[in-house]
């Protein structure tokens, strides 16, 4: 079989893995994660003309290249793409705050830290960050820091080959439930963090500029149970 072929065949392969998948008990809860592709692009095109607008577009693309390697039984590149999605789109939050540290980035002088993004004095879900942009959501500093690492410590360790989660990845081209299933867990995570993070650091500039009606389906489907988006959008004791 010649190259072309094989690669034909491989297609093949991925096809049937795509069937599996949507075929599966989990296809409702996978489908909300494309949903969520959708509202985050909404976000992304509101928020274009901002600076840190090229992690946002990065972000929104690893979001979608997850969904894809996941589709296909890729999960450990599915779990590595989640995780550079949490970590470009926080960033850019991060930076959006301190034009200092957002041009040495540009220079090539800075590199990306997490510690930095979940600092508990300075990061983004610190209590001093949210108390400056949205402090209704003060006392949920604990709450997002928690999540925060345990998320990112779980897409890492696909990335630095922790044995559990390497022995439990099925064989090349092989749909498997139970990842799937944590896939979706993961993304459900990333995508609460990603919603809470951006109304928080943007609410004053969203409200100003008239973009809560654009952005009310990306936001309800996400955290629209919170009652501090319940008071945003003038519905609380609805």
């Amino acid at each position: 079989m010649g190259n072309r072929e094989e690669q034909f065949g491989i297609l093949e392969n991925f096809k049937a893995q795509v069937s599996a998948t949507w075929d599966s008990p989990y296809a409702e809860g996978f489908s909300g994660c494309f949903l969520f592709t959708t509202d985050f692009s909404t976000w992304v095109e509101c928020l274009k003309d901002i600076p840190q607008s090229i992690l946002l577009k990065s972000s929104l693309n690893e979001c979608a290249t997850a969904n894809l390697f996941c589709s296909q039984g890729l999960y450990k590149h599915a779990m590595i793409s989640l995780r550079l999605c949490l970590e470009h789109c926080l960033y850019a939050i991060h930076m959006s705050s301190n034009d200092f540290y957002f041009r040495r980035w540009k220079a090539g002088q800075e590199d990306m830290k997490w510690a930095a993004i979940t600092d508990g004095n300075t990061g983004i879900f610190s209590k001093s960050f949210i108390r400056a942009y949205a402090p209704e959501f003060e006392e949920r500093s604990a709450e997002l820091n928690g999540i925060a690492s345990n998320v990112y410590r779980e897409c890492s360790e696909y990335i630095h080959g922790n044995y559990s989660k390497i022995n439990c990845l099925p064989g090349q081209n092989e749909f498997n439930q139970d990842m799937l299933s944590q896939y979706i867990s993961r993304f459900q995570s990333i995508s609460y963090l990603l919603s809470i993070a951006l109304v928080i650091r943007f609410k004053e500039q969203i409200v100003s500029k008239g973009l809560l009606p654009i952005l009310e389906n990306a936001i309800m489907h996400n955290i629209g149970m919170l009652p501090e988006i319940q008071l945003l959008y003038g519905r609380n004791g609805d």
